[in-house]
């Protein structure tokens, strides 16, 4: 079955996304604990930015931003009833300054000013924003997953609950392509060249 799965959003192509996001990601609430565990897994800082991809009700966000005073946050989701309620949920909580939501398919977010992405969509669906990920995200931002994982690119860290396994990644800085410098030594000037190759 999960064979079908993949092999079926494959064909669909990144270019498809909106439809692939409508199939592939019912809206799940997230368990209390382990929102915990992934803001604690997320290392967060003063300063942080998050965003949620697939934020339902906002709670991962909401948990996010009350954990530092100096983290801000928003998040996406497809449907616009969850939107509208997760941004109802931030001003009677007094969160709306720090806490947004916005109704918008997790392609067309802007992951390029981000310190943290959270993310709980299916296997197939996070492996198709993984390309996104790794070009627009600066490096150094950390990913962090409920359950699933991004195929072949490995966490850096995983907590292995037996109940629900989480795992977070740290975007990598792209040094693929050709590379030249020169070094003196002894007076004398060599040059250097190489060409490095990158998986993730």
């Amino acid at each position: 079955m999960r064979m079908r799965i993949a092999l079926l959003v494959a064909a669909l192509g990144l270019a498809a996304g909106v439809r692939a996001q409508e199939v592939f990601s019912p809206y799940v609430a997230s368990q209390d604990d382990s929102v915990a565990r992934m803001v604690k897994l997320a290392k967060l800082k003063s300063g942080d930015v998050v965003v949620d991809l697939g934020a339902g009700d906002g709670k991962i966000v909401f948990a996010a931003v009350r954990s530092n005073p100096g983290v801000t946050g928003w998040g996406v989701d497809l449907d616009d009833k969850l939107v509208r309620e997760a941004n109802e949920a931030a001003r009677k909580n007094g969160l709306a300054n720090r806490a947004q939501f916005f109704q918008r398919n997790v392609f067309d977010a802007d992951l390029s000013k981000l310190d943290v992405i959270f993310m709980w969509l299916f296997p197939e669906l996070q492996r198709l924003l993984r390309p996104k990920i790794l070009a627009e995200a600066r490096p150094g931002t950390r990913v962090v997953t409920n359950m699933f994982d991004m195929g072949t690119w490995q966490p850096d860290e995983v907590d292995d609950n037996p109940a629900l396994a989480l795992r977070a990644w740290i975007v990598p800085a792209n040094v693929a392509g050709q590379w030249r410098w020169n070094l003196s030594l002894a007076g004398e000037t060599l040059d250097f060249a190489a060409v490095l190759e990158q998986q993730f």
